[in-house]
């Protein structure tokens, strides 16, 4: 029997450790937090995605992309747990077409990391910028920037509150190649997703968007079946191999 009975007591638990249970489940390493804000810039829309790491992702993760952004009175909202755009009630859940839908990659990854959301979602090249670190402020506040259409998500300090969790992770270059994995599977997936990842300032790979060329629709019959096929010059990108010469027409 505990020594103090109110120990016992059924209490709720506090804003910031839901979050940091939650972010136990979806923020497992840095490569985690990288797959989440590219899932969340393609269900955006963006064509072009830039991903900026230091330190495995320990130091700072950063994607920037040109998806429709986030309207102003959106922005705390899309920091919150369980708030998304993307699922409106309990019938879509059965025709779920985004990559995510729980709406709880931000709030989860905020709660352990220095979050800063940059966001427009219009062409006045002016946007709003948010900044949570652990948990969000009472009466959050949005600071205007100057930043075109699109979001701009920046990870720093990952586990910087947890650092249980921190000491779980591995060496810089082990942390890295998890994080480049996922970026080449996400390639792999959307040929016509450009994406540009860059480890400590270095470039480390740059994929370019991939359209189907006029020569993929002379045939009329096959062409639709084409618009599906992934293009043999991306997959050589995002595998790193030379493919053309062993192909099979």
């Amino acid at each position: 029997m505990p020594d103090n009975p109110s120990n016992s007591r059924i209490k709720k638990l506090s804003p910031l450790l839901i979050n940091q249970l939650a972010a136990g489940e979806v923020v497992t390493r840095p490569a985690a937090v990288v797959k989440e804000l590219l899932e969340n810039a393609i269900d955006a829309g963006a064509s072009n995605i830039e991903i900026r790491i230091t330190q495995g992702g320990m130091g700072m993760i950063e994607v920037l992309d040109n998806g429709m952004g986030i309207h102003p009175d959106d922005m705390v909202m899309a920091i919150t747990r369980h708030a998304t755009s993307k699922v409106a009630d309990v019938a879509n859940l059965h025709g779920i077409t985004t990559l995510g839908f729980r709406g709880e990659a931000l709030a989860a990854t905020a709660a352990v990391s220095r979050l800063t959301l940059t966001s427009s979602h219009d062409d006045s090249g002016i946007g709003r910028q948010l900044q949570v670190a652990g948990v969000l402020d009472e009466v959050p506040k949005l600071v205007p920037v100057v930043h075109q259409r699109g979001t701009t998500i920046t990870v720093k300090d990952l586990y910087f509150n947890v650092p249980a969790r921190r000491g779980n992770l591995k060496s810089i270059a082990t942390e890295f190649g998890h994080i480049e994995t996922i970026v080449r599977e996400v390639a792999l997936a959307r040929a016509d997703v450009a994406l540009t990842l860059f480890h400590d300032n270095k470039k480390r790979l740059s994929l370019s968007s991939r359209a189907m060329s006029a020569n993929d629709n002379d045939n009329t019959n096959s062409s639709n079946n084409n618009a599906h096929r992934l293009p043999l010059s991306r997959l050589e990108q995002a595998t790193g191999l030379p493919l053309t010469d062993d192909a099979l027409e």
